[in-house]
C-alpha cells in the first residue's frame, strides 16, 4: 500500500506518479484540494458537506452520500467546501489492471448511498488502510465489490452491451458510462455527438448506436434531461433570472428554453419557480419531486 494522503485546511496536495503498487488512501476535507496526476483510478465518497470535482469527464459536486467512480485517465482534482470532507481509494493503472481481473470492480458512473450502505463502505474503507498484506488486498476487493453492487442495472445493461466475452463488454460498457457522465459533467452546454464517441474511442454511428440499445434514449435526448435538471436545481436554489439560466444551460434563447422546460415538467420555469417558493400541498410538493428527478 502506497500510504494515506490528508489534504486539509486549505492545503493543495498533488498526487504524481505513486511511489509503490497498490492502494493509496487520500481524505480531503475543509477547504483542501488534490489532484491526482498519474493515472490511477479512483473512488471517491462524500462523508460531509461538499466537493467538487473537475475531471476531464467533466464537473460534478458531490453531497453527502454521494459517490463517483473514475478510469484511470480521468485526472479529477478535488476542492472540498468550507465543511466538505471525503475520503477515497486511488488505485495506479497496473494495480487497477490486476484488481480488475476475475471480479466486478466498478464502472465509471455515481449515484448515492443509503446510510447503511454509506457505513458499510466507510467500515470497509477504515479496515483496509489497517490492514496487513494479504488481508489489504483481500478487503479493498470486498470494497470494491461492494460498490459495484451498488450501481443500479448494470447487469442489465451488460446483457444489452456488444461483445462476446463479459471481459469485452464491461470494456465496452465503462466507455459507455464515461461518455454518459460526460453529459452529466457539462450541463451548461450542448455536447456534440463526435465529443462523446471519441471520448468512448468508437465511430459516431456505433457509439450513437449502442447509447440508445444501453439507456434507451439518444445521447441528444439524454442530455437535453441533464441540462434542464440543472435548470431545475438552478431556479429552485439560486436568484438567476430565467434569461440567465438558459444561457447557462446551453440554450440559445429564453424562448426554446421556456419550450423544452414546459414539455419536460409539465410548466413554464417561472411557474415552477413559484411553485416551490409558495408554500405547497403535500400533492403539488410529491409532483414536484417527481419531475425533479426525471
Amino acid at each position: 500500500m502506497s500510504g494515506l494522503s490528508i489534504t486539509d485546511r486549505g492545503s493543495v496536495r498533488e498526487l504524481l506518479p505513486l511511489p509503490q503498487a497498490g492502494a493509496h488512501w487520500a481524505v480531503v476535507s475543509r477547504l483542501g484540494s488534490l489532484r491526482l496526476s498519474a493515472p490511477a483510478a479512483s473512488i471517491w465518497l462524500q462523508l460531509r458537506g461538499n466537493t467538487t470535482i473537475d475531471s476531464r469527464e467533466g464537473r460534478f459536486v458531490l453531497r453527502r452520500g454521494d459517490w463517483i467512480a473514475f478510469e484511470p485517465d480521468a485526472a479529477p482534482r478535488l476542492q472540498a467546501q468550507r465543511s466538505g470532507l471525503a475520503g477515497g481509494v486511488v488505485l495506479p493503472q497496473e494495480s487497477w489492471d490486476v484488481l480488475a481481473r476475475g471480479f466486478d470492480h466498478p464502472v465509471p458512473g455515481r449515484g448515492s448511498l443509503a446510510s447503511r450502505d454509506q457505513r458499510i463502505v466507510l467500515r470497509l474503507w477504515r479496515e483496509a488502510t489497517r490492514a496487513h498484506a494479504p488481508d489489504r488486498d483481500a478487503t479493498l476487493r470486498t470494497l470494491l465489490s461492494h460498490v459495484a453492487s451498488l450501481q443500479p442495472g448494470i447487469e442489465e445493461l451488460m446483457r444489452h452491451c456488444p461483445g462476446r466475452s463479459r471481459r469485452r463488454k464491461r470494456q465496452v460498457l465503462a466507455r459507455m458510462q464515461r461518455a454518459r457522465m460526460h453529459l452529466e459533467g457539462n450541463p451548461h452546454r450542448i455536447v456534440r455527438i463526435g465529443e462523446l464517441a471519441s471520448m468512448a474511442s468508437l465511430s459516431v454511428w456505433y457509439f450513437s448506436k449502442t447509447f440508445h440499445a444501453l439507456y434507451g434514449e439518444s445521447p441528444q435526448a439524454y442530455g437535453l434531461r441533464v441540462r434542464l435538471g440543472h435548470a431545475m436545481r438552478a431556479l429552485a436554489e439560486t436568484s438567476l433570472t430565467v434569461s440567465e439560466i438558459a444561457e447557462g444551460c446551453g440554450f440559445e434563447n429564453c424562448c426554446s428554453f421556456t419550450r423544452a422546460f414546459r414539455a419536460h415538467a409539465g410548466m413554464p420555469p417561472t411557474h415552477y419557480r413559484a411553485q416551490l417558493v409558495r408554500p405547497a400541498s403535500a400533492h403539488e410538493a410529491h409532483a414536484l419531486r417527481r419531475i425533479a428527478v426525471r
